[in-house]
């Protein structure tokens, strides 16, 4: 095996020769390091690498096999974490000039839990300011590439993990998501990303411990590899007021390739957004797919109450509590334009806006609980339209529609306020060679299904043998 297939091996499988002591720790890890010095220059997905950190990680999980230690489900596998996450003794920027020296003194608690299970962080990855746009780049790092075309988008916020492990630069990734932020780069890179249900995994969130919306999760080339990453992730905390008590299984044991009589709710657009035909038509035919697999799927037209709009007040609204830490002054120097006006504009919101989100949050709700009382599952395009290029916060208009370049080209916001799990699978290319996702959505709660699901599919339409070339105009 040389090295590049190593680096795009699978982690259960690396895990399983680094166990029977076929491969040691150190190897695979030095095999990484290796692929990130030749590749990091071309999709810049790191805003940290941590190699000496690593390699003293990797001996020390070698030295416990060789003193009898059962290894943990992760033990030796080289995983990156996003920058807006807590890593001990690691820079956490959050994409902000304001914060490049903040280094903090402890692991969030799903990245201590990672540890634990042997997981060896290489590093931190690229995101936007705080996470507030579906595409990954900030005025401290600049922009981080796809790695299958490289003047493209990796999408965001979750992109530079994104790009990491879709370029063999990170064996799983970890990312979150607060309205699609691990969706999107799974959709753009060709990996599969899933958000769970909400408390699932504990938000070990700094500044709101009651923020409800944001999620963390995988970002991986298969299902397997997630449901294992899921499966260390999740548990209970008291950094969380939601969390949720651990699971009597493991999501990894309920792999399944039967979606025998399921029945599952096709929409191309949730009567909201203008799909590009290209991606409605690569969406629908892998949306066939189940019925192969023994699901009935129906095409179920839907109106969702969800207005892009509202939703960016609920952001604001979120948002507006951090611009009281500095003068706006001080933000304009160090912001980018636009998440300045995004946070010291005059938005002019008032409390009807804020019952408006509320009201619409409830209707958003109710109105997929009415959809799962009839479905097993609802499948979507996870996007609108494929990767575009780097340097715009997304398209100004889609199949000769006018749309919001913010939020306008995505179908994953609305799983955030409803908190139901939803995935995104890689269904297929573009005519350009661009990654397509498909949106798998269960009921709340219902991971292990939402993984079945996937599972499933994967089994039926295979895509980790896919590599990206690292082409393109840079």
């Amino acid at each position: 095996m040389n090295a590049e297939d190593l680096c795009y091996e699978p982690a259960h499988s690396l895990h399983e020769r680094i166990v029977k002591k076929e491969l040691s720790a150190r190897e695979v890890v030095d095999a990484f390091l290796d692929r990130v010095a030749s590749v990091q220059p071309k999709v810049n997905a790191y805003t940290h690498l941590d190699a000496e950190g690593a390699r003293k990680q990797a001996d020390e999980a070698d030295s416990a096999l060789l003193r009898g230690e059962a290894p943990g489900p992760l033990h030796g596998i080289p995983i990156c974490i996003k920058d807006l996450d807590a890593v001990a003794g690691m820079p956490q920027t959050m994409g902000c000039k304001l914060f490049a020296e903040l280094v903090p003194p402890e692991d969030a608690v799903y990245v201590k839990r990672l540890r634990e299970a042997g997981a060896v962080i290489l590093g931190k990855t690229n995101a936007p300011e705080f996470g507030f746009k579906g595409v990954t780049d900030n005025p401290l790092f600049g922009a981080t590439r796809n790695p299958w075309q490289l003047d493209r988008t990796p999408g965001g916020s979750s992109g530079g993990t994104a790009a990491a492990v879709a370029a063999g630069l990170a064996s799983i990734g970890h990312g979150n998501d607060g309205g699609g932020s691990i969706r999107i780069p799974a959709s753009c890179t060709g990996l599969f990303g899933i958000k769970c249900s909400l408390g699932r995994i504990p938000n070990d969130m700094p500044f709101n411990r009651f923020m409800d919306t944001v999620f963390q999760g995988p970002l991986t080339r298969n299902v397997r590899d997630s449901a294992r990453m899921v499966d260390v992730m999740c548990g209970p905390s008291d950094r969380d007021p939601y969390s949720l008590p651990t699971p009597s299984h493991r999501y990894e044991d309920l792999l399944t390739a039967d979606l025998k009589d399921l029945r599952i709710a096709w929409t191309p657009d949730f009567g909201l957004l203008p799909v590009d035909p290209e991606i409605r038509a690569i969406t629908e035919e892998a949306a066939r797919v189940f019925e192969d697999l023994g699901a009935k799927v129906e095409e179920v037209p839907m109106e969702l109450p969800a207005e892009g709009r509202v939703f960016g007040h609920f952001w604001y609204l979120n948002y507006s509590g951090m611009r009281k830490i500095f003068p706006d002054e001080v933000w304009e120097q160090n912001l980018s334009p636009e998440f300045y006006l995004f946070l010291c504009g005059d938005h002019d919101i008032g409390l009807e806006d804020l019952q408006a989100v509320a009201n619409m949050r409830t209707g958003v709700y109710e109105a997929l609980r009415g959809v799962f009382d009839r479905y097993d599952f609802i499948l979507s395009p996870t996007i609108t339209v494929e990767p575009f290029s780097i340097g715009i916060p997304g398209p100004a208009e889609v199949n000769g529609t006018s749309i919001d370049p913010f939020g306008g080209w995505f179908f994953t916001w609305f799983f955030n306020w409803s908190g139901q799990p939803a995935a995104s699978v890689p269904c297929g290319f573009t005519k350009a060679g661009l990654p397509v996702g498909l949106q798998i959505v269960g009921r709340t709660q219902r991971e292990d299904t939402v993984f079945q699901a996937a599972h499933a599919f994967e089994q039926a339409r295979p895509w980790a043998q896919h590599r990206p070339s690292l082409d393109g105009s840079e």
